[in-house]
């Protein structure tokens, strides 16, 4: 087989574009479309970083309402009964003592106490 000249080029001028010929974007535009790239990447990696820092914030916030919403169950000490304090004599003490096993002390430095023995339930 013997290839014809013209026909081969021809075929060349289909596909390789003459130097006159526009072939595909110059320095200028690679440059324009990387740096509009990055753009877009940074626009990205700034967005996603807003985007969580929102996220952690309403998360903290949630988590703080949640904590300070629930009301603490605190239950008010019941008011003890007034105790109404009468003076009594020796006879009346006695008879509020009767049937009681108790013991007046007297320490050494002349002060006297009072032991009154109670019978509690052993748990």
């Amino acid at each position: 087989m013997n290839p014809n000249e013209t026909n081969l080029q021809t075929l060349l001028d289909d596909v390789l574009p003459s130097s006159g010929e526009h072939c595909g974007p110059s320095r200028a535009d690679v440059s324009a479309m990387l740096r509009s790239e990055r753009h877009r990447r940074r626009r990205l990696r700034t967005g996603a970083a807003v985007l969580a820092l929102l996220a952690l914030v309403s998360v903290s916030l949630l988590w703080r309402n949640e904590r300070t919403a629930r009301p603490s169950v605190v239950h008010a000490p019941t008011k003890p009964a007034s105790i109404i304090v009468q003076e009594v004599n020796d006879e009346q003490f006695l008879m509020l003592l009767q049937g009681m096993p108790a013991a007046l002390m007297e320490w050494p430095n002349g002060e006297r106490t009072l032991l009154v023995v109670e019978q509690g339930t052993i748990r």
